[in-house]
């Protein structure tokens, strides 16, 4: 698959670096692009001061099936131990797993951040989440990337992440099969409001395509900012301020999410490699027990479940979770291995 990259905050040839070049092309003047990256260092000051932060990351595009970019940010030690690769979820883009990555880089683990289609700075545009499976192939470039290398490879999904984590190892791409554990984070297995969902899915579904094909794949539904009263300050400023992330979905994103929502339990019920799954008891959208029920009917060699007490949906930018970094380097460092009762 073909890749053109660039290293954040370096010019290369005197162009600016991918991240930015992407808001200019958006139409963002250089005033609304410089405070969205201050804005993004507050948050990121948050939980490392500047001294202990990873080095900027690599900047690169690959290139999907269909001709789409897909935008992905490498945070990669000289002699990494590990290697996760990020998925973040619905309407969140992957600046926001900077702080993940300046936890894990002292540890020698990098993170690799990437931006799902219709999402952040991915293509095929904003707001159009389309044909899930079309980012398996940029999944396989990652990991053989780095498990030619030796390096094992881990992949961690949150939310909406977890279902594409979860239908790419069920995929069963060879590059798949390397694959060493699964992350997942608040995964949608069961949600707070699951049978009005079960009742109305049918309808969404119908409204959706009549909304499709009068709007002719235009993002049309607006995204509302996620101010919910446990996340850090710096979360909800960046969540408010946010230019990187779609303003607007459309109803073939929506329709998107709704299959990835069906294909869930099947994909993850095949799930055979060691899988860590976290999740809180406060979560507005999702019953916790359907992690728990997810822990108990995957087909893992080692399931291990963590659920944070009055934890929010976020779990990295949530006060009563902050103990996630912490449980996600000891996993990718080595516990994903140990037997768990």
């Amino acid at each position: 698959m073909s890749e053109r990259a660039t290293q954040a905050g370096e010019a290369e040839n005197g162009r600016q670096p991918l991240s930015r070049a992407f808001l200019g092309e958006q139409g963002y003047d250089a005033a609304s692009v410089d405070a969205y990256y201050a804005m993004l260092a507050r948050f990121r000051g948050r939980y490392h001061p500047t001294a202990q932060q990873a080095p900027d990351p690599r900047e690169l595009y690959i290139e999907a099936p269909d001709g789409s970019s897909i935008f992905v940010q490498e945070f990669i030690p000289e002699h990494p131990k590990a290697v996760v690769i990020g998925q973040p979820g619905n309407n969140c883009q992957s600046d926001l797993y900077y702080p993940l990555a300046d936890h894990l880089f002292p540890a020698s683990i990098g993170l690799v951040a990437v931006d799902n289609r219709g999402h952040g700075r991915s293509g095929p545009g904003r707001g159009r989440f389309d044909k899930p499976s079309l980012m398996f192939p940029v999944y396989d470039a990652l990991v053989e990337r780095f498990a030619a290398a030796g390096v094992p490879v881990h992949v961690l999904g949150e939310s909406l992440g977890t279902t594409m984590f979860a239908s790419y190892i069920a995929n069963g791409s060879p590059a798949s099969k390397r694959v060493a554990s699964a992350i997942f984070l608040v995964p949608p297995y069961k949600l707070r409001r699951q049978r009005l969902f079960t009742w109305i899915k049918w309808f969404a579904k119908l409204l959706l395509w009549v909304t499709r094909a009068f709007t002719l794949d235009r993002a049309v539904f607006a995204f509302n900012p996620d101010l919910r009263p446990t996340y850090f300050p710096e979360y909800h400023e960046i969540d408010l301020g946010d230019i990187i992330r779609a303003p607007k979905s459309s109803a073939i994103h929506l329709l998107a999410v709704l299959g990835q929502l069906e294909r869930f339990h099947a994909n993850a019920k095949a799930i055979t490699i060691p899988l860590l799954v976290l999740a809180g008891t406060g979560d507005k959208d999702l019953d916790p027990a359907g992690a728990e029920q997810l822990a108990r009917e995957t087909a893992s060699s080692n399931p291990v479940l963590h659920v944070y007490e009055n934890a929010d949906h976020s779990l990295m930018f949530d006060v009563h979770s902050q103990g996630s970094y912490a449980e996600i380097a000891l996993w990718v460092g080595g516990g994903w291995r140990e037997r768990h009762p």
